[in-house]
């Protein structure tokens, strides 16, 4: 579906979800930009994950330019593009 939009005219799409959807789009190549936020508490456990098993070493993780970091209330807004 998402490369059909690029058929119709559409070459940016914001997308919202959850880890699913964002794991489908991340090995779908799908993804040229990107926004984290880094919320201001700290939780022991296992937490819940962005993508899941998406790289078994760092050095397979692939590389961002963060290009924009600012405070939104008492949370991070980190905002990337990719690297290559």
């Amino acid at each position: 579906m998402a490369r059909s939009l690029g058929g119709i005219g559409l070459v940016d799409v914001m997308v919202e979800g959850g880890p699913r959807l964002a794991a489908g789009l991340w090995k779908a190549d799908l993804v040229d930009r990107g926004v984290w936020y880094v919320g201001a508490k700290v939780a022991g456990g296992l937490g819940r994950n962005a993508f899941s098993a998406e790289f078994r070493t760092l050095s397979k993780a692939r590389r961002v330019e963060i290009v924009d970091v600012r405070k939104v209330g008492n949370d991070l807004r980190v905002e990337f593009v990719m690297e290559g």
